[in-house]
Parts: C-alpha cells; sequence; structure tokens
C-alpha cells in the first residue's frame, strides 16, 4: 500500500471509530444519573456491557491508527505540508483522551467530561482532516473554518450543560443559546458560498436545520437529557463537523459556471 493511500485509510478509519467512540460515550454518559455524588447507570446491563466494549476496542484502534498516520506522514519524501497540522491534532488529542480516560468512570469531574465531548469531535475531524489532505494544496476556507471553530465552542458549552444536568441543574444552557444563532448563520453562510458543491453544501444545511429543531425540542422539554434526541443531537454534531472540515479543506471541486 502506497503511503498516499495508507494515509487516506487511516483518516477515514480514525474518523470512523472515532464515531463510534463517541456514540457510544454519548450513550453512556446519558444512560448515567447521579444522585448523592454517586452515578449510576439507567441503561440495560447488557447494553451498557457491550457499550464499554465497543468503546474500548475502537479506542485501541484508533491509538493504532494514530500511530500508524504519524509514521506514514514523516516518513513520506517530501513529506506534506498539507498534512503536518492534521496529523498533530491526530496524535495530540488522542494523547489527550487517552491521558484523561482513566479520570472518566463516575463522572466525578466536570472538566473530564467536556475534554473527552470536545477531544471527542476535534479527533474525528482531525482524522477527517487528515482523509481530505491528500488532494492539491489550497488555502482553508475562511468562513467553514471559522465555523468549524463554533461549532467546538458550542460543543464546549453544550457538554458544560450536560454535566450539570446530570446534577439536576440547568447552567450554561443560556450561553449555548447565545452562541447557536451565531454558529447557525456562519454555517449556513459557508455551505452557501460553496453551493456548486450541492451534495456538501445540502446535506450541511440539511443538518443545521436539524439541529436547531432538536435543540428546542431538548431546550423546551421537561427533560434535556431525553435519550434519543440528545443522543441523535451530539451524533449530528460530529457529522457537521466532518462537513465542514470537507467544505473547509477538501478538494475545491468544480467552481460555479
Amino acid at each position: 500500500m502506497s503511503r498516499e493511500r495508507m494515509v487516506a485509510t487511516a483518516g477515514l478509519w480514525g474518523a470512523l471509530l472515532t464515531a463510534v467512540i463517541l456514540a457510544m460515550s454519548f450513550l453512556l454518559r446519558l444512560g448515567t444519573r447521579i444522585e448523592a455524588d454517586a452515578a449510576f447507570s439507567v441503561l440495560p446491563l447488557d447494553v451498557e456491557q457491550w457499550a464499554r466494549i465497543a468503546h474500548r476496542v475502537a479506542a485501541m484502534a484508533v491509538g493504532i491508527l494514530a500511530a500508524l498516520a504519524l509514521v506514514a506522514v514523516a516518513t513520506e519524501r517530501p513529506v506534506r505540508r498539507a498534512r503536518i497540522a492534521p496529523v498533530i491534532c491526530v496524535v495530540g488529542l488522542t494523547l489527550l483522551l487517552s491521558a484523561i480516560g482513566r479520570y472518566t468512570p463516575g463522572y466525578r469531574f466536570d472538566q473530564v467530561t467536556v475534554l473527552n465531548v470536545v477531544g471527542g469531535i476535534g479527533l474525528a475531524a482531525a482524522f477527517w482532516w487528515l482523509r481530505e489532505s491528500g488532494g492539491s494544496e489550497r488555502r482553508p476556507d475562511v468562513v467553514a473554518s471559522a465555523a468549524l471553530g463554533l461549532l467546538l465552542v458550542l460543543a464546549t458549552l453544550g457538554a458544560c450543560a450536560d454535566a450539570n444536568a446530570m446534577r439536576g441543574a440547568r447552567a450554561f444552557v443560556p450561553m449555548h443559546l447565545v452562541f447557536a444563532p451565531v454558529f447557525v448563520v456562519t454555517a449556513l453562510y459557508a455551505a452557501w458560498r460553496q453551493r456548486h458543491r450541492f451534495v456538501l453544501a445540502g446535506a450541511l444545511t440539511v443538518l443545521i436545520l436539524t439541529q436547531v429543531v432538536l435543540g428546542f425540542v431538548l431546550v423546551a422539554g421537561p427533560d434535556m437529557r431525553a435519550m434519543a434526541p440528545a443522543w441523535i443531537h451530539g451524533m449530528i454534531a460530529m457529522a457537521v463537523a466532518f462537513l465542514l472540515v470537507s467544505l473547509g479543506v477538501g478538494r475545491p471541486g468544480p467552481a460555479p459556471a
């Protein structure tokens, strides 16, 4: 296998397996309640066990893929400048998430919960960025990159809100609602600017509008941690990150006539 294909494959599978980690992490966290400073799961025992197994196996595979990507990029001659930043992000975030993993059980530290969410989305996006870095080098799209940054800010606030909601509080929700419209406008503008890439732009538009609806459902409902909509909300955020990376640094595609 050529290094070109090796890097692209590591990026693709790293992104997909990180998505599995996030999916299982969201499920386990949303299925956890904290009472009297003790965490307990409301998930069926079999579901919880299989989710933990899938999370652990995917995490080990992601570590291997991060190492493989680093070796492939470092030994490529000449080294492509476009791949340096994404592989640094991949390795750095993998090490960070591995280091804080021991503090995750029990959800004792809100900072760890937040880092797991934001770091996970960032790692998935970094792997996807690595996958997209195989084309001709070009300047990143400023608007799509700004939208991705705002998405990570929203993910941070959302994770803070969820960490508080596990203890019955509703902190950080107002801040999330303040930043959300800024992100929505920026992301939709990024899609409009590249509307000639109609599949990516159309998918991004649909997912963002879906996020808005789900956000209203969660905030207006009696339980902002309702399992199904909250899980879907988190997974759509990751999918939006992929699309913003593709619009920001991926192959530009044909220009409009």
